[in-house]
């Protein structure tokens, strides 16, 4: 499977379109709860949240498509339990994952 992620900038769908991979999901993280301060658009997946500044900050997340399974390691290790469709998800503990520990994540 192929994975894009984030695109700097406001045309981060625009690139994705044109990157020619078929979308198979679309999440947006979120620095803190609730929908606050840093955000980062994911296509189907990203393996490392590192190489985007992003490792190990995630507080919430809101899924607009696909269904995404998330993990605590970079390179796709370490799954937390449960699978996450459409919906928004403002504080990750409810859902069983660990505040400031995500590290990777894509669609299943």
């Amino acid at each position: 499977m192929n994975y894009v992620p984030f695109y700097s900038g406001n045309n981060q769908f625009d690139a994705f379109r044109a990157s020619g991979i078929p979308l198979i999901g679309h999440a947006i993280l979120f620095e803190h709860d609730n929908f606050k301060g840093a955000h980062l658009h994911v296509f189907n997946g990203v393996d490392s949240l590192s190489q985007y500044g992003f490792n190990d900050i995630v507080s919430s997340f809101v899924v607009l498509s696909g269904r995404w399974q998330f993990f605590r390691d970079d390179q796709f290790q370490f799954p937390y339990e449960g699978v996450f469709g459409p919906g928004v998800y403002s504080w990750v503990e409810n859902y069983g994952i660990k505040n400031d520990d995500l590290s990777s994540l894509r669609c299943v």
